[in-house]
């Protein structure tokens, strides 16, 4: 038998090299010439045919990838972006989005009592923020008309030293650490509560752990706070061990060059992965700065008092490490002059 070699593909070819040098069976080669004669006449649609299969699964693939994307995008930016509560933390935001700057939280859900339980999904931590998701499952799915809201009245979080991050009661606090804190709703409905505490601090302690405590949750309703809560009590206590890109992370600080002021005072200027984070003291609410050369938005807050009535502000400028590594010098401008920050030759 006579073939082109044209004319038959690679399990042609396996099924004649097995049996070049050997008598081919009758029934064997009557398959053989069959499939040959059809496959002459059926090549070119069998071409045709996985041609348009390959381009519709490349197309659906790239697809499914460009809309599963998306919807990652989406997730990320609805957890944790804070512009609809007027809070400006884009570089946050493009962090974990873009370098996947965030830990999933595995862990078991704790149950608080018959109906509720809770957990935390994600963690995000810097020098300065604290992002803390909570998720807190409603088991017997009462109360399905009403869209709950979570408040932890008695909230303490501390590192492994037992160094105080945050309070809840304001006069607990450690002085060491100004905190600025708030809560943003993710989900809410009659079956499950999903909520972020951010934390923005003049100074986030070094640490491996975060403790998390507390011994009263109330369940309030997001439309009409003043209705009838949901009190539960339980002495809550559990420790998350902090991711390695979140430990030692290198940032980058600035110091000011000769600068002679009453009206303030700027205690740090650091670059992290998540932004560019000034801290300064005040006695004059009016104080602004902006840093006009780069471009940067900012949102700024208080974060805390002194006993001589200075206030410390934080202001977030949406640049990272990354763009300022090849920048030693920062102009900040106080709306009266420009204030040269020298970024510190040692990585820190």
């Amino acid at each position: 038998m006579k073939v082109q070699q044209n004319d038959y593909d690679d399990i042609d070819k396996l099924l004649f090299d097995y049996y070049q040098n050997d008598n081919i069976p009758k029934e064997t080669q009557e398959i053989i010439d069959d499939t040959i004669n059809n496959k002459i006449k059926d090549k070119l649609f069998y071409k045709r045919t996985f041609k348009v299969v390959a381009i519709f699964c490349t197309f659906f693939i790239v697809t499914a990838t460009m809309i599963f994307g998306k919807d990652i995008v989406s997730l990320w930016k609805n957890i944790f972006g804070l512009e609809d509560i007027n809070i400006n933390n884009q570089s946050v935001v493009e962090a974990i989005i873009d370098k996947d700057y965030i830990q999933n939280i595995e862990m078991d859900y704790i149950k608080l009592n018959n109906n509720y339980k809770i957990k935390v999904d994600y963690l995000m931590l810097d020098d300065i923020n604290l992002y803390i998701v909570f998720n807190l499952i409603n088991e017997n799915n009462e109360n399905k008309n009403i869209d709950y809201r979570i408040s932890i009245e008695d909230l303490i979080i501390s590192n492994e030293n037992n160094e105080c991050i945050y309070n809840a009661d304001s006069a607990l606090r450690n002085s060491r650490f100004l905190s600025l804190a708030g809560w943003k709703s993710v989900k809410s409905n009659n079956k499950e509560i999903q909520e972020l505490l951010f934390i923005m601090t003049n100074g986030m302690p070094k640490m491996k752990t975060l403790k998390i405590e507390f011994s009263k949750l109330v369940l309030y309703d997001k439309y009409n706070p003043s209705k009838e809560n949901i009190e539960i009590n339980y002495n809550c206590q559990f420790n998350i061990e902090i991711s390695e890109k979140f430990i030692d992370n290198e940032i980058y600080e600035y110091k000011p060059n000769n600068i002679n002021t009453e009206k303030y005072t700027i205690t740090k200027c650091i670059a992290t992965n998540t932004g560019l984070y000034l801290l300064y003291k005040t006695s004059d609410m009016s104080t602004r700065f902006t840093i006009n050369d780069l471009n940067a938005k900012s949102s700024r807050d208080i974060i805390g008092e002194d006993s001589d009535g200075n206030i410390y502000f934080i202001t977030q400028f949406n640049i990272t490490k990354d763009k300022l590594n090849e920048i030693d010098t920062i102009t900040l401008n106080d709306c009266t002059k420009n204030i040269k920050l020298i970024r510190n030759n040692k990585k820190i």
